[in-house]
């Protein structure tokens, strides 16, 4: 099994968002792929990095500023697709 190293992750999430926005600039509907990967890949980071002893909302927050997931959230489409079909 291959182990997650995460700061190639959070160079990978980076990357995926800042292309799912320039996609989405340029109205290419493929800027959903790019969310889904940043977004799982973000939940899978999450998993690995968050320990017993932190504090969710914290991590979650300070992770989300580290691979600017925030950024998707300033497009009311992208973070409705987020919303209602990436949280189901």
């Amino acid at each position: 099994m291959k182990e997650i190293n995460q700061k190639d992750t959070i160079d990978k999430i980076k990357k995926e968002v800042t292309t799912a926005l320039y996609l989405y600039d340029s109205n290419i509907p493929t800027w959903k792929s790019n969310v889904r990967r940043a977004y799982s890949l973000f939940k899978a980071l999450l998993i690995m990095c968050i320990t017993d002893n932190d504090i969710y909302s914290i991590e979650y927050s300070k992770l989300c500023l580290q691979v600017n997931f925030s950024l998707l959230y300033e497009r009311k489409e992208i973070a409705n697709y987020i919303n209602f079909e990436l949280f189901k």
